[in-house]
């Protein structure tokens, strides 16, 4: 699906994305703002933080570490990004939540998120 949208929180967005599938985490960090919020609404988790986004990828990396994403709608008011993607991999490791622990099931998975960001001056502040 080709997406016209090319403002800046988008282009974080679209950016972000990409150091994921890149796993270059630096590139994350560098994207996101030191007072962002981290929501994860199916665990109830709040990270913070550079270091809050990053555990979280990595969270996943682990899990699945072929893990790819791939944006499939967007829409962006230039500061607000409210997105749909794909999450697909294969889970050959532990999957670590505060509900508990997922063994690795060696399946794959394809699922489909959908999340609102907050950026400002290319950086993440909210997710």
């Amino acid at each position: 699906m080709s997406m016209s949208i090319t403002n800046d929180a988008a282009t974080t967005v679209r950016s972000a994305h990409e150091a994921f599938n890149l796993r270059d985490f630096a590139r994350s960090r560098e994207l996101t703002a030191s007072d962002c919020v981290v929501h994860v609404v199916p665990t109830g988790q709040v990270l913070h933080g550079p270091e809050g986004m990053v555990a979280y990828l990595q969270a996943w990396v682990s899990a699945v570490p072929d893990a790819r994403t791939t944006i499939t709608s967007m829409v962006s008011d230039g500061q607000r990004v409210g997105y749909e993607f794909r999450g697909q991999g294969t889970q050959t490791g532990v999957f670590q939540s505060p509900m508990g622990d997922i063994q690795p099931s060696g399946r794959p998975i394809d699922l489909q998120f959908c999340e609102m960001w907050e950026v400002i001056d290319g950086k993440i502040h909210s997710a």
